[in-house]
């Protein structure tokens, strides 16, 4: 999972230290024009505190995830969106979102050309609200 990350080592040493238990992934394919891709990701963490530090990490860097981003508002959990810049043909926008429940810490990346618009948004809700709501504090 860290390998990810532009540091993976960087982001491998705070899982192991904020108590990374596992972690599950689902990758769900649009069949519409605005959404081509959903990936949702749960890592289990031995307390909400492990899941808080992978959280904080990711609000400081998303450009490592996903490219350059920008922090956009979306309810009381994170959200991030990268816009295509030219360089590729083929790149798609994407917006992440990622809140807590408990001592999981949820991320969800939303691609395809409505991303960034209602469209990847509601994705966002409809995803939230299958798997629970966010944590105080999240």
């Amino acid at each position: 999972m860290a390998a990810e990350a532009l540091e993976p080592l960087s982001l491998a040493g705070l899982l192991a230290g904020a108590g990374l238990r596992d972690a599950v992934e689902r990758t769900y394919a649009g069949q519409g024009p605005a959404i081509h891709r959903v990936v949702v990701r749960v890592l289990r963490f031995t307390d909400p505190a492990g899941a808080e530090r992978y959280l904080d990490w990711l609000a400081a860097h998303a450009r490592e995830v996903v490219g350059d981003a920008t922090a956009v508002p979306w309810g009381p959990g994170l959200a991030f969106l990268h816009e295509p810049d030219g360089c590729c043909a083929k790149e798609q926008p994407l917006l992440v979102g990622a809140w807590r429940r408990g001592a999981e810490a949820i991320r969800v990346i939303v691609a395809g050309p409505g991303a960034g618009g209602p469209e990847g948004r509601a994705v966002l809700e409809r995803v939230r609200a299958r798997l629970g709501p966010v944590a105080q504090g999240s």
